[in-house]
């Protein structure tokens, strides 16, 4: 019988905002471009929050890198706190219903 060694591969969670992103084709845009890095394992954008998580592997995937690739999607990287930040100023002065008023004429 032949024995198995554990997989030890180190991984890395990214939280990043991004700017820009209007509907969920831009969502899909977005994550498709962070899929395609390599080494990353999974990348879920939200667009109310207007963030993503990403599940890179470590070492070869880089917060620079990952910035690049949201850029080269059409989209402004930003930090989480500046995410969070302009989503709850954005709730309070009532912008969430433009992204759903957007959402609801492109269908």
């Amino acid at each position: 019988m032949g024995s198995t060694s554990p997989i030890n591969t180190k991984v890395q969670t990214h939280d990043m905002g991004i700017q820009g992103m209007t509907c969920a084709s831009c969502v899909a845009r977005v994550e498709k471009a962070l899929s395609q890095v390599p080494g990353v394992l999974s990348a879920s954008v939200n667009l109310a929050t207007e963030s993503a998580r990403i599940v890179a592997s470590y070492p070869e995937v880089t917060e620079d890198r990952l910035r690049r690739a949201i850029r080269d999607a059409g989209y402004e990287p930003r930090s989480k706190e500046a995410a969070e930040t302009a989503a709850d100023v954005g709730l309070a002065m009532g912008n969430g219903t433009d992204v759903a008023m957007h959402a609801a004429s492109i269908t």
